[in-house]
């Protein structure tokens, strides 16, 4: 919901500073640019309690699998695809799968790291020699 009313999600703050401890936020703490989270609560009749913050600490650990709570392949894909995972974790996740690729044809080997590079936005070997 907060994703189809322009929230950017990889944006969203997910602790606040309160007496010099960090809490977690709620749903109605969120705040960002050009956005009214409160109409989107109120349109969407969601609870303004909702412990937002925690629940993505939630969903990151079970990404990680030190969670407590399953999640499927297909909700993984859809939060990374929302941006509510950490990306650091991501690219950490695609370089080991490349990694632990024993393929011996080093032509495959050097596609996955090309795609690798270009999922996590960065440049190959190549490119940067060629740049210089």
């Amino acid at each position: 919901i907060l994703h189809n009313n322009g929230v950017d999600l990889s944006k969203i703050k997910l602790t606040k500073r309160v007496n010099g401890k960090s809490i977690r936020i709620l749903l109605s703490e969120i705040k960002q640019k050009r956005i009214d989270i409160e109409m989107i609560i109120e349109e969407n009749h969601l609870d303004r309690e909702f412990p937002y913050g925690s629940r993505i600490n939630r969903l990151r650990n079970s990404y990680n699998g030190i969670g407590t709570s399953p999640i499927t392949e297909a909700e993984k894909r859809m939060a990374e695809e929302l941006g509510l995972l950490n990306s650091e974790a991501i690219k950490r996740k695609l370089r080991s799968s490349v990694n632990q690729h024993v393929s011996t044809n080093p032509e495959i080997r050097a596609e996955l790291e090309q795609q690798v590079a270009e999922l996590i936005g960065e440049k190959t070997k190549k490119e940067k020699q060629k740049n210089d």
